[in-house]
């Protein structure tokens, strides 16, 4: 089990996954949240971006020793993002203001 929301989460599956010697053929990053309450993860960031995209990036960003030539990496999304605002706020990524 990993929790995406959790980077303390995603480094433990990911320090297991590694000491296990496997290999990675195939890594498909499909897990999401979408329309929840404004929250924020462990960490302290806003629920749904740190889920959606910074769990993945962190899973993906430690496993990648284990991705090897022929290894595929598959980012599945929805639609949501059509109903996103213009513009991306870089400063209030964490929907505080």
């Amino acid at each position: 089990y990993v929790d995406l929301s959790s980077l303390e989460s995603v480094s433990s599956f990911t320090d297991s996954w590694l000491s296990s010697g496997r290999r990675i053929d195939i890594l498909v990053n499909n897990a999401g949240i979408a329309a929840c309450p404004y929250s924020v993860s462990s960490d302290g960031v806003e629920l749904q971006f740190a889920t959606n995209f910074l769990g993945h990036f962190f899973l993906t960003s430690n496993l990648s020793s284990l991705l090897f030539g022929g290894s595929k990496v598959l980012n599945v999304s929805s639609c949501m993002h059509c109903w996103a605002p213009d513009r991306i706020d870089w400063g209030n990524l964490a929907l505080k203001e």
